[in-house]
């Protein structure tokens, strides 16, 4: 929709107005810099936008130089995109070795798909403390109770608003790293010991003679 300067409607188009917008970034191997390139307005998102709005920007990119005096054309030689399931649809559809493709636009060199190491974070401490999985470790499993007796204890950063989040809390990388960290896994591997030796001693102290 269109209006004019006394905010009169003048215009109206059938199609659909965006409602999100898909933003590409460029980041340098050979430097500091990262920058956007390429933001695409989009009313809905499916598997198959990511990749029309990717390979659109690659093939630009292909057409450009790196730095007024260079013959060096910019090459793409990996992407990352966060854990969102249309990222993981868009690896499987254009990653067919190992989330690895070829570049028709560069000679058919091999680009990499990345998932963001924040995200994978996240999708590992959703996976801990879900109810629906099975986890288990030397034959021992390891359920949501382990965690919150890590954050009774009170020996790590782990507490109560790591395990019980809210949509906002949900996001935090930092929390999610500190459920997923190597002092709760020590504190668990500790305690589940302790009670197994306590537990085997009591039963061979209480064995009948």
């Amino acid at each position: 929709m269109l209006y004019d300067r006394d905010g009169e409607l003048t215009v109206t188009s059938s199609r659909p107005v965006a409602k999100i917008i898909l933003q590409l970034f460029w980041s340098s191997i050979e430097g500091d810099f990262a920058w956007p390139i390429a933001s695409f307005p989009i009313n809905k998102l499916n598997a198959k936008t990511p990749g029309n709005c990717v390979w659109s920007t690659i093939s630009v990119l292909g057409e450009n130089k790196f730095g007024k005096n260079s013959d060096k054309k910019i090459q793409v030689l990996y992407g990352v995109c966060d854990g969102a399931t249309h990222s993981s649809a868009f690896f499987n559809q254009y990653g067919s070795i190992n989330w690895m493709t070829e570049n028709p636009y560069n000679d058919n060199k091999p680009i990499f798909w990345l998932s963001d190491p924040p995200h994978m974070i996240k999708e590992l401490r959703n996976f801990l403390i879900s109810q629906n999985r099975n986890l288990s470790y030397s034959n021992f499993d390891i359920s949501l109770e382990h965690l919150t007796d890590v954050a009774e204890r009170g020996l790590t950063k782990l507490s109560s608003k790591h395990l019980f989040f809210t949509s906002r809390t949900k996001m935090s990388v930092k929390r999610a790293a500190e459920t997923c960290c190597r002092e709760v896994a020590d504190d668990i591997l500790f305690f589940t010991w302790l009670v197994f030796l306590c537990s085997s001693r009591l039963i061979i102290l209480n064995k009948p003679r």
